[in-house]
């Protein structure tokens, strides 16, 4: 698991609105392009509607098998994601379950403030968001906790693992690695391009997990800033140590660019194979290996990748000279996400095997 580190200050005044909760999403239809994407035109803007289920956290404790370490799928910056199985069934006799992940706050019995109990309200605003629900690559909410001090939420969704665990493993092939590049940087796109832009500050594979047909999604949103939501949460928070952009660690200022530099890393991991060892942070950082190992003009994509039937020996220097654009230490360097989209598009590997309409 990644080591988390925190430095830097500042604050931001509250603005009230609010979005309540709902659940009456139609189904998104993903096409069988690997490379499609759901652009906002497509997200369909419902009435909102508060029928979130509100579960008792001894529900949840059900759903997980008492939170069995084997339910365990990842122990994120704020807290831990567990599969588990829910009843859909009509009746007692119906066995019928579902397959949902359920994340809990880590033991908001030992906080000194609510800066758990604003994270959990802005994730449900921020999930709920009109232009936000329905996108493929965010976690669907389904319901919720709050009980006592237990704060948990439930997705729809069936985690293969996250991002984290899958970097290193030959399973995770060139294709499907290209593909969740390209979904992510879609994603922080759309984020970014919000006429109140989003801002999700802590980036890293840890807080992605990966469906069965390896579809990135993110499920963390503890650091999010946006305009919708409570922005009196402390910013002594700067992140995941390895993705955090330097400028941030120095001043504590954020923006859009600080998300880039952190995608830059995320798109080293992928490349490289190589993600963050918690025993071992400063040797084992991918950004500073990247920096020490880089020239212009080089590939830094694993060997075994290269040896990928859909590699592109020409993409892999595209590739690396993009995430190292992203992680310039001058920020006016860096492209913004929608550059980082179109070249990510231009790769012969998505030219090739995108089946375009």
């Amino acid at each position: 698991m990644p080591f988390w580190h925190s430095k830097g200050c500042f604050s931001l005044s509250c603005i009230g609105k609010e979005y309540p909760v709902k659940n009456d999403l139609p189904d998104v239809t993903v096409e069988s392009d690997i490379f499609d994407v759901i652009v906002e035109s497509d997200i369909v803007d419902l009435t909102v509607k508060n029928d979130l289920l509100d579960l008792t956290f001894e529900k949840l404790r059900q759903y997980t098998g008492q939170f069995s370490p084997d339910n365990l799928v990842a122990i994120s910056q704020y807290g831990k994601l567990y599969r588990g199985k829910m009843p859909v069934g009509l009746n007692q006799e119906d066995e019928t379950t579902k397959d949902v992940a359920i994340k809990i706050l880590f033991d908001p019995r030992l906080l000194r403030d609510n800066k758990d109990l604003v994270r959990f309200e802005d994730e449900l605003k921020f999930l709920q968001d009109p232009r936000i629900r329905g996108n493929p690559n965010l976690v669907k909410l389904i319901g919720y906790c709050r009980e006592d001090k237990i704060l948990g939420v439930v997705y729809d969704l069936k985690p293969r693992d996250t991002l984290y665990n899958l970097i290193i493993q030959d399973e995770f092939k060139w294709l499907d690695r290209v593909r969740a590049a390209l979904a992510l940087a879609r994603l922080l796109n759309f984020l970014h391009c919000q006429k109140s832009q989003y801002l999700i500050r802590n980036i890293n594979p840890a807080h992605i997990v990966l469906d069965k047909d390896f579809n990135p999604i993110l499920f963390e949103f503890g650091m999010l800033l946006g305009s919708a939501l409570d922005k009196t949460v402390s910013q002594r928070e700067a992140g995941t140590f390895g993705y955090i952009d330097p400028i941030v660690a120095q001043c504590g200022a954020w923006t859009v660019k600080s998300d880039v530099y952190s995608f830059g890393v995320l798109l080293l991991d992928l490349m490289s194979k190589r993600v963050i060892d918690l025993k071992n942070t400063l040797a084992t950082a991918v950004d500073l290996w990247a920096l020490k190992e880089y020239k212009p003009g080089c590939s830094l994509v694993h060997q075994s990748l290269e040896d990928d039937p859909y590699f592109d020996r020409r993409d892999g220097p595209k590739m690396t000279d993009l995430a190292m654009q992203c992680m310039d230490e001058e920020e006016k360097k860096r492209p913004l996400m929608k550059e980082v989209v179109s070249r990510l598009e231009a790769l012969h590997v998505v030219q090739q095997h995108a089946q375009r309409k």
